[in-house]
């Protein structure tokens, strides 16, 4: 796999193969609660709590889609299941069970004009999806070009020669904006580096120098002020049209011109669905049930509001819950019309994830379809050893603090073993110490 050597930035970002396209199906998904320390305890020999009438579960019934090319949205306020979701569809769950329903990866046909990559075999999930963490954990004396490179280094098939690696590390650049801070250090609490929106654009882009079909990020804009949150998401809208990438996010406290940039919508209040489906049809539909948005009134934050409940006082609470109750039973009753499908897809299943799948302890698919590995034990361990030397002597009071240590050290075991004699005294002190 190489490209060629004098490709400009704009003929770079076309010249390398796009990700396959995939999309999203979650249908009926219900997620219990962590088990209780007495969970090994056979559960007809547990007594019945009361008002006990069954698991307790963090997500209930959960349906949606997203479709390849298209960016979905899942708000809500805390507490609503948001994390939960991403995780159970990253795979990530970390013991969570999956009570009902299943999550499904399907391959589809690109946008037209858009050459389709071949979309046989089964890619192991894991393969075709990049996850980006609320926090960034990044380096702090690497440069932003070093941390991507190191970061494809790592995650590319080991047969991506190094020439291709860098085209791929200087085509993530380009498309994250990243181009003017390329060579700064990231900087951290004690090093003056990129700011927050870069930080977090260089989060994005050490999964997306991995090429993923489909990138799941939990709290995107956390952190960010209003401008750098919104030309973040508008960054991952067009990654999202580009490449026919699949981009799923929770969200907090969004800003409201983001409101168009996403394709599809889906609102969560304490695990159950108010809305799921497509973006531009979300207040419309509220409307009809009587939750009329206001002017001047960020459409984002009013569907978070409305979605949520109210604890400040007892009567506040009722009304605000009875409110939610509505609405999540008015979203349960709706008519199959309403249902907005994906279009019709153009392979078979790639892979689910559910109950059955968890049991068997399978959460990626079968990978016997030849797919390229990643590098060795002895490759990473190279590419690690090379990062953490950077990073380490890169930093000048670290290394000042291991110089005085050793002085330090080295001082005290001289004073302690400091003019002894041969005589028989000095020598039963020697022994003692």
């Amino acid at each position: 796999m190489s490209l060629p050597e004098a490709a400009g930035p704009e003929e770079l970002i076309l010249a390398l193969p796009p990700p396959k396209p995939y999309s999203l199906s979650i249908s009926d998904l219900t997620i219990g609660a962590p088990q209780s320390q007495d969970s090994y305890i056979p559960s007809f020999l547990r007594p019945k709590k009361q008002g006990d009438d069954g698991p307790a579960t963090i997500v209930r019934n959960v349906s949606g889609t997203c479709g390849a090319g298209e960016m979905l949205a899942i708000i809500g306020g805390s507490g609503s299941g948001k994390t939960t979701l991403l995780n159970a569809i990253a795979g990530r769950l970390g013991g969570l069970p999956i009570l009902e329903g299943q999550i499904t990866f399907q391959p589809a046909a690109a946008r037209s004009g858009q050459n389709t990559p071949n979309v046989d075999g089964t890619p192991k999930v894991s393969k075709i999806i990049g996850f980006v963490r609320q926090n960034d954990y990044l380096l702090p004396h690497l440069t932003v070009r070093e941390t991507l490179t190191f970061a494809a280094g790592l995650r590319l098939p080991k047969t991506v020669d190094k020439a291709t690696r860098l085209q791929i590390v200087e085509q993530t650049i380009q498309e994250l904006g990243l181009v003017d801070c390329s060579d700064t250090v990231v900087g951290g609490i004690f090093r003056k580096g990129i700011s927050g929106g870069e930080r977090r654009r260089l989060s994005i882009g050490c999964v997306l120098v991995t090429l993923p079909s489909i990138i799941i990020l939990d709290e995107a804009t956390t952190g960010l002020d209003s401008n750098s949150s919104f030309l973040l998401l508008k960054t991952l809208s067009e990654l999202a049209k580009r490449h026919s990438r699949t981009i799923i996010l929770s969200l907090h406290a969004p800003r409201s011109d983001a409101f168009s940039l996403f394709d599809r919508l889906m609102v969560l209040s304490k695990g159950n669905v108010v809305y799921s489906g497509r973006a531009a049809e979300s207040l419309s539909w509220f409307e009809e049930r009587g939750c009329e948005l206001k002017k001047e009134t960020n459409p984002l934050d009013y569907l978070i509001d409305i979605s949520s409940v109210d604890n400040r006082d007892e009567e506040r609470e009722a009304e605000s819950r009875a409110r939610v109750d509505a609405l999540v039973q008015a979203w349960k009753d709706r008519k199959p019309a309403e249902e907005i499908a994906l279009p019709p897809f153009a392979h078979a299943i790639v892979h689910s994830i559910s109950r059955d799948s968890q049991k068997a302890g399978d959460l990626s698919a079968d990978d016997s379809s030849g797919e390229i590995s990643r590098p060795g034990l002895i490759s990473q361990t190279r590419i690690l050893l090379h990062r953490s030397h950077l990073n380490v002597y890169r930093n000048l009071g670290q290394l000042a603090g291991f110089l005085i240590q050793s002085v330090g050290i080295g001082v005290f075991m001289g004073l302690t073993y400091y003019n002894l004699q041969g005589t028989p005294a000095d020598i039963q002190s020697l022994k003692v110490r």
